[in-house]
């Protein structure tokens, strides 16, 4: 600028080119080249004044300032800012939450997160100020004081758990007694000792931040000392007695039997009664010592002295037997007796007697075991006039060796209480109906006949002499000491027309082919099954005893000329007995074909057989074989002449030989009781043969061996 001068115009010069006409120009966009002197003149009239000059100082804008911080930091620290020196400058500093400062380095303690946030910060020099520097302070939240806990209180040498609630993004730092620190969140301390009990801390530190600690106290119990029993008396005694077992502990005691706790047993006494082992636990402060040594507690039983005896003797009967329980070894037995005398056994458990006068007997006995206890009992025997006994029939007379029948005893003299022997065996099931009947079952016994005995309570008795035959098998319906189509007639008859039972040594059993212990019309289809298509054996081998002699019939099962009609073959079946051998009411047949094979033969009823009312009938097509039973009704007639005929369709060969089979072919009577059979030289059987060329020849009846 330049004072006015009235009619003037003015002319400036400065450095770096600059001119201006102005009074007062300015220059805007200043540089530090810029400065130095600039010169005016006026010119008034055209006359033009000497120059005046003034000088221009431009000073340079301060660099924009670095600025730092010692972050980050948290809440409750001091935040520290930094920049650098400036020559010269001054410092304008501003901040979160109205923070100001005109220090070059300021602080602000006591941070909270209300003063996170950009610090800015500006340098002054020659007046000239920077553009703003700033920096980014980060305030971190202390976290809260965590929660501390334990599982405890703890017995010494268990295991001491800590922990504490998870902190999202924490590290953990736990320190306690006795040397103890763990970075674990939820830490253990095992085999505790006392020692190690006391106050546990944690702290958790989040993003460089630290809580304040969290702490809890862990409380360890000591073991209690084992304690030791000592007993009041002896610890072996006899049932009844006791012991009285202290502890060494005057309180915290559990008392034990085997191992096992004794409800409401703490006291520091026990009265021990059972035997067993004892022994003690001590608990203080919720920890249990280890067990005691273990007191044996044995109790001897006190002998049974109950004594078994007759209920009843005959007077002057010898030989009555009482006795005891066995009371062991070492065991003492002191007998006495009124109204009779001990004949042995006296010091013993077993002992006889002779029974006096009738009335009553006393028996008296003291049982002593080794181990001292006793127990005395006494037993009235009621002694009567002797009686007799005898035995008049056992039924039924006979059955199976293993026993288990129920027989009928029949006699007199017999005393409820009497027992029962097959052979010396002991019957089962001994019921004494009345004097006379007693029910029984009999004993397994060896095949044979045996004596029968009843044996009265006051020891009087009766033998019936082979009263009773064990037999060794079952199935012999007919009682022939054979098993033949004539025991399946036999059953027929009895099942069906009222005829006579089976008739085998082992009585209704005999009839028993299929083993269930019951005759009925399945042993008939089980031993056809046995005699005619190869089936099991009847249940039992022949009786080698007969009870019943078979009568004997003679006569001829034979087959007649081959016959040819319609294509087909067609064999009769003749039947005859001798004279006088009684008729012929029951036919077995089989036959066998040989040299050829045969297709679909069969046998029917013709002649005499097709005009006969049978009463059973059966065929069987086997391989090989053809088997037929027929038995008709004696009412109608005999079988005599053409009784049936064999069918034979067609058969594959150059010749079919036909044979009638000697071990299963039979004529008997309708009831079974009367047979002739090739065996017993009773019966003749013959063969036939037919050629495929039509001829045909026969061979006469012959008997077979």
């Amino acid at each position: 600028s330049t004072p006015t001068v009235t009619g003037a115009t003015y002319a400036w010069t400065g450095p770096n080119g600059f001119t201006s006409a102005l009074q007062n120009p300015t220059r805007s966009s200043a540089t530090t080249a810029d400065g130095g002197t600039y010169n005016v003149t006026v010119t008034v009239n055209g006359c033009t004044s000497a120059a005046g000059s003034t000088t221009v100082v431009v000073n340079a804008i301060p660099a924009t300032p670095t600025a730092s911080n010692g972050g980050p930091y948290c809440a409750g620290a001091t935040i520290s800012l930094t920049t650098p020196t400036v020559s010269g400058a001054t410092y304008a500093w501003t901040g979160p939450n109205g923070f100001t400062s005109a220090l070059q380095n300021p602080t602000r303690s006591s941070a909270t997160t209300a003063d996170a946030g950009t610090y800015s910060v500006t340098v002054t020099v020659n007046g000239c100020t920077s553009a703003s520097g700033s920096t980014t302070v980060v305030v971190n939240a202390i976290p809260s004081t965590p929660t501390a806990s334990n599982g405890g209180p703890y017995c010494a040498g268990s295991t001491i758990s800590l922990t504490t609630p998870t902190v999202t993004g924490a590290t953990y730092a736990w320190t306690g007694p006795n040397g103890f620190t763990s970075a674990l969140q939820n830490p253990t301390r095992s085999s505790a000792t006392t020692a190690d009990a006391g106050t546990y801390s944690v702290t958790v530190t989040v993003n460089g931040c630290t809580s304040a600690a969290g702490s809890t106290t862990v409380v360890v119990n000591a073991i209690p000392s084992t304690p030791t029993i000592a007993a009041g008396g002896p610890t072996s005694f006899c049932a009844g007695g006791s012991v009285t077992l202290t502890s060494s502990s005057a309180s915290g005691n559990q008392w034990l039997v085997n191992g096992a706790p004794i409800g409401g047993a703490t006291a520091q006494q026990y009265i021990a009664a059972t035997a067993g082992d004892y022994t003690v636990i001590v608990t203080s402060n919720g920890c249990s010592s280890a067990a005691s040594a273990a007191t044996t507690v044995t109790v001897n039983p006190i002998p049974n002295a109950a004594i078994t005896a007759p209920a009843s003797a005959g007077s002057g009967s010898t030989g009555n037997a009482a006795s005891v329980a066995n009371a062991g070894g070492g065991a003492t037995y002191n007998w006495s007796v009124t109204g009779g005398t001990i004949t042995a056994g006296t010091g013993t458990a077993n002992i006889t007697f002779t029974a006096g006068a009738p009335g009553t007997l006393t028996l008296h006995v003291t049982v002593t075991t080794a181990a001292g206890c006793s127990d005395t009992k006494s037993a009235n025997v009621n002694v009567t006039a002797s009686t007799s006994v005898t035995i008049s029939s056992v039924v039924p007379p006979a059955g199976k060796i293993t026993g288990g029948k129920d027989v009928t005893i029949n006699g007199s003299g017999f005393q409820s209480g009497a027992t029962v022997t097959f052979g010396g065996s002991a019957a089962t099931n001994v019921v004494v109906v009345n004097a006379t009947k007693i029910t029984a079952k009999t004993p397994a016994h060896a095949s044979g006949t045996v004596n029968v005995t009843v044996t009265n309570p006051d020891t009087s008795s009766g033998t019936l002499t082979n009263g009773y035959t064990f037999v060794p098998t079952q199935f012999d319906a007919n009682g022939d000491n054979h098993i033949d189509p004539a025991d399946i007639f036999y059953l027929v008859n009895y099942l069906f027309l009222g005829g006579p039972p089976p008739a085998g040594a082992a009585g209704m059993l005999s009839g028993d082919a299929n083993g269930d212990g019951a005759v009925d019309p399945a042993d008939i289809f089980y031993l056809v099954n046995y005699l005619f298509t190869g089936g099991p054996l009847p249940a039992s081998e022949p009786a080698r005893v007969s009870t019943q002699a078979v009568r004997t019939m003679a006569g001829e099962v034979t087959l007649g000329p081959p016959q040819q009609r319609d294509g087909r073959w067609f064999v009769p079946v003749n039947v005859s007995t001798a004279p006088g051998a009684g008729a012929a009411q029951a036919l077995s047949l089989r036959v066998t074909f040989s040299g050829a094979r045969v297709d679909g033969a069969t046998i029917r009823r013709t002649g005499a057989g097709r005009s006969s009312d049978p009463l059973f009938e059966i065929s069987r097509d086997g391989n090989g074989t053809l088997s037929y039973l027929l038995v008709t009704n004696g009412s109608t007639g005999a079988m005599v002449g053409e009784v049936a005929e064999i069918e034979i369709p067609s058969f594959t060969g150059a010749t079919l030989r036909i044979a009638v089979d000697p071990a299963l072919t039979l004529l008997g009577d309708q009831s079974g009781t009367r047979t002739a059979t090739v065996g017993a030289g009773t019966l003749r059987v013959n063969a036939v043969s037919i050629k495929n060329d039509g001829d045909h020849k026969t061979r006469n009846p012959e008997t077979s061996r």
